[in-house]
């Protein structure tokens, strides 16, 4: 895994506004614990308002009076603008991290993978740093996981109509989960060997935390819809969180 990173905020009519904010985007690095810190409107109106960067540090840092790696520096080039969140990675080739503010105020760590995979940055840091050590791969294998057991052991009760498609395709659904979960990377490997499944599915992905917010407890997937139906994923849950991530602790 790379350490480029690409930053996005939503817009009012559900779209957003998205660009490159350098390197060292893994959870345990530096960016995350950055970007968390802008946790007003008007903090994330002046970081995006500088346009893509080539470092993120604290806020209103680029004022002056902090040191080289707590300031943040402008990139070349001005922000790109798109009426859905699926076009947030289409810019730059091999993004490795992507970080997304919402209307609401929280800010998701969003995993680039052949699923978008969003789940609340506040979140990930905690359970990251308690159950995994600040180990990223760890980490991203476990939420791997997650998607896979969900897709074969949750989602049927929500839509019936996919097990008659896994039937279609020939598929015996605890044979395949069993095999996908032997593996690392278990998601790209669904992508990989078994497109038609990946199909079936939107691309992108919902992680809902628990009450504490300190671990992601519930996946939330919906079923492929043609382009001028699908429903951004800020309306998948409406409500659920409330911008809890400001009251984080970095040691």
């Amino acid at each position: 895994m790379g350490d480029v990173a690409v930053m996005a905020r939503r817009m009012q009519d559900k779209g957003i506004q998205y660009g490159w904010c350098g390197n060292g985007g893994y959870l345990s690095g530096m960016l995350p614990s950055m970007l968390i810190r802008y946790d007003t409107d008007r903090l994330v109106e002046e970081l995006f308002s500088m346009g893509e960067l080539s470092h993120v540090g604290l806020p209103e840092s680029e004022r002056g009076g902090q040191s080289l790696m707590l300031t943040t520096r402008r990139g070349n080039s001005p922000l790109s603008i798109a009426d859905t969140e699926r076009m947030m990675f289409s810019q730059i080739a091999f993004i490795d991290h992507g970080y997304l503010r919402e209307l609401d105020g929280t800010w998701y760590y969003v995993i680039p993978g052949p699923f978008r995979i969003k789940i609340p940055l506040y979140t990930a840091l905690l359970e990251l740093k308690d159950d995994f050590n600040d180990d990223d791969n760890e980490y991203l294998n476990h939420i791997d996981k997650m998607v896979i057991k969900y897709i074969f052991e949750e989602y049927p009760k929500e839509d019936a109509g996919f097990l008659d498609f896994l039937k279609e395709n020939g598929v015996e659904k605890g044979e395949l989960e069993k095999n996908l979960l032997e593996n690392t990377n278990s998601v790209y490997m669904l992508w990989e060997k078994h497109r038609t499944i990946f199909r079936y599915f939107d691309d992108w992905i919902l992680c809902l935390p628990t009450e504490t917010m300190r671990k992601c407890e519930k996946v939330v997937m919906r079923k492929k819809q043609e382009d001028g139906k699908r429903m951004e994923t800020c309306d998948w849950e409406e409500g659920v969180l409330f911008g809890l991530f400001s009251t984080m602790v970095f040691s």
